[in-house]
């Protein structure tokens, strides 16, 4: 069927569903429980799972906004001179 041929056919409107004959079998299955889970550890037993890389460049973030004050503040007495 090409593209907007289901307008042609006899019985259809469009926005109507396909017959009951041309839509897809299928059946629904109830998802299986997971596992039980072996060897999980218990709470205040692990050290603490830190991704370091994340707090890295967080800090790096910081440290660049943070030097952006004083060049900020440079160019506000440039052409703000205070007065003498």
């Amino acid at each position: 069927m090409k593209f907007g041929a289901q307008r042609d056919e006899p019985g259809m409107t469009p926005g109507m569903t396909l017959p009951l004959e041309a839509q897809p079998d299928f059946v629904y299955e109830e998802p299986t429980p997971p596992p039980a889970l072996q060897n999980t550890p218990i709470p205040g037993e692990e050290p603490l799972d830190i991704d370091w890389a994340s707090v890295g460049l967080g800090l790096l973030a910081l440290i660049a906004v943070g030097g952006l004050i004083p060049f900020w503040l440079w160019i506000y007495f440039v052409y703000n001179p205070p007065v003498k």
